[in-house]
């Protein structure tokens, strides 16, 4: 995997961006996601890890 920047958007001066990570499906099966699937973000210690997020009902 690689981590990887795109431009998205300039507005006069300001270039804004997102950043993209291409997961192999392999993963996403062993994960058990699928297309569609809301996502959290935990950074610690200079680690990030994605988690489906919790649902409320």
């Amino acid at each position: 995997m690689k981590l990887r920047k795109r431009l998205n958007r300039k507005v006069g001066e300001i270039e804004y961006s997102k950043w993209e990570i291409n997961i192999p499906s392999e993963k996403i099966t062993e994960a058990g996601w699928k297309e569609g699937t809301d996502l959290d973000v935990v950074v610690k210690n200079g680690k990030m890890e994605l988690r489906p997020k919790k649902t409320t009902k």
